[in-house]
């Protein structure tokens, strides 16, 4: 479900990066909403984007990701290690 506003994940993560200045970015989702945070980073001098994979995860989010991840505990272990 979206609000009735023009603004998304991708907006807030817009807004987030420009606040701080930021060139270098991770984001990490599960759902279709999170697309719109991945397409946010496009342009950055650095962007990963994670996906969470499951059976009930979108089209076009594993697509889109760099690294792709099982479970919510499998990207706490990526984390850690990063």
């Amino acid at each position: 479900m979206r609000p009735p506003v023009r603004a998304d994940k991708g907006t807030a993560v817009r807004h987030l990066l420009a606040e701080d200045g930021l060139q270098r970015a991770l984001y990490a989702g599960d759902d279709s909403t999170d697309l719109d945070a991945f397409r946010a980073l496009d342009g950055l001098e650095l962007a990963v984007r994670v996906a969470v994979s499951s059976d009930e995860a979108p089209d076009g989010l594993v697509a889109g990701a760099d690294v792709v991840v099982r479970s919510p505990l499998e990207l706490l272990h990526l984390l850690r290690r990063l």
